[in-house]
């Protein structure tokens, strides 16, 4: 049997807080993978920024190296975030939705982009 706790006020039980707890650890897991991802690119934008291929993405590089940063920071932020009182009082799953739908904005972005 599940017996409730109480959390700012709210009545949870012993289940929503393990769905919880999963959906944290899925979030870290995410950001985490998504952060590494972003990292990547980065790299692989200074690695073959002088190659031939990259003269059609090289007038645009500071602007696509500005929003590769700008995602992994973000997913960096949340990382930090993850546990502690929201201003924005998202939840968990919200934020992964959140980082989610950002990270496919930009990988279609960087896709037109590199075309």
């Amino acid at each position: 049997m599940s017996y409730p706790s109480c959390d700012a006020g709210e009545m949870k039980s012993d289940e929503a807080i393990e769905s919880l707890d999963s959906a944290t650890v899925e979030l870290k897991r995410s950001l985490l993978e998504w952060e590494g991802i972003a990292s990547q690119i980065l790299e692989l934008l200074h690695n073959q920024l002088h190659c031939e291929p990259a003269a059609n993405w090289r007038p645009h590089c500071d602007q696509i190296v500005g929003a590769v940063q700008r995602y992994r920071d973000r997913c960096r932020c949340e990382l930090e975030q993850i546990g502690l009182w929201r201003e924005d009082e998202l939840e968990v799953d919200e934020v992964h939705e959140l980082m989610w739908d950002e990270g496919d904005r930009l990988a279609k972005w960087l896709q037109q982009m590199m075309i």
